[in-house]
């Protein structure tokens, strides 16, 4: 069996995804999030209630009233901040734990993600193309592949490494060159297994190509420079910047200039601080 028909048969090993991620993801589809459902859903999980109603009664959001329960809590944060902490929470399971094969310390992945679905959550309402739920979704999710990639890097790290710093090539491109795949395209079989909806799977899949996405092109390209604007407003870095840029192709392909982009930039670092505070975890580093 060749590497890449081992990388791919452990695929069909991993365990399902997150039944309460699965069920948020599901309430996602509807832009008209109800409170009753959004309540009913997080009720399933006493470890993601716990962590609303500490944050609800946190200084930052804490009222006259101490909040007891999860419907109060709706109330006080809106159902936006209870969907992305509830999102936060039960991915955080998902994606971080350590992950060895890419040199990254635990929550690393997860918060890159966050950091990502942050700026896609900027982005994405002003251009039109995304519901901020979905947004903060594909950002978050868009890495996943390296959950899987991860054990198969241990013993290639120092020869993509090196390919990155000594053949001008990204990372994704010196995964595929030596590996024979690369966490994007692990990652969109994944989604696919999983029965993500097709633009996230897209967003996953070719989030380093995003001409390649077809009609989710636009959106894809939205979520990749959300995770370069991460790198560049002082979120979770890992390899890959060695050999990141703004990519101008995909500027252009949105109509982005470098104004536009440090405005943004401005606006994530924002966001940045204030959801280091409202999770409990800092984004910026």
């Amino acid at each position: 069996m060749s590497r890449t028909d081992r990388i791919l048969n452990s695929v069909s090993k991993l365990p399902p995804v997150p039944f309460i991620l699965t069920k948020l993801m599901d309430l996602m589809k509807d832009p008209l999030i109800e409170s009753s459902r959004l309540v009913k859903i997080i009720a399933m999980d006493d470890g993601i209630t716990a962590n609303i109603l500490k944050v609800s009664n946190s200084p930052f959001y804490g009222g006259r009233s101490p909040i007891s329960n999860v419907s109060d809590a709706v109330t006080r944060l809106g159902n936006a901040n209870i969907f992305r902490i509830a999102l936060a929470a039960s991915s955080s399971r998902f994606l971080g734990g350590r992950q060895d094969g890419y040199n990254m310390r635990p929550g690393f992945l997860w918060k890159h993600g966050l950091g990502t679905g942050l700026a896609a959550q900027i982005l994405a309402p002003r251009m039109e193309l995304l519901d901020p739920a979905t947004a903060f979704t594909s950002g978050l999710l868009h890495d996943m592949g390296k959950l899987v990639l991860s054990e198969f890097m241990t013993e290639n790290y120092r020869e993509i490494r090196k390919a990155v710093l000594e053949e001008d090539v990204t990372f994704s491109e010196a995964e595929h060159s030596i590996i024979g795949i690369d966490h994007a395209e692990l990652g969109g079989l994944l989604a696919e297994r999983w029965d993500f909806p097709e633009s996230l799977t897209s967003v996953i899949r070719w989030h380093h190509h995003p001409e390649g996405a077809g009609e989710h092109a636009k959106i894809v390209a939205v979520i990749s420079l959300s995770s370069a604007l991460c790198h560049y407003a002082g979120g979770p870095v890992g390899m890959e910047v060695l050999a990141s840029h703004m990519d101008r192709k995909i500027l252009r392909s949105l109509s982005f200039t470098m104004t536009d982009v440090e405005k943004n930039l401005i606006a994530l670092q924002d966001q940045l601080e204030q959801s280091s505070d409202l999770l409990g975890v800092s984004l910026i580093e």
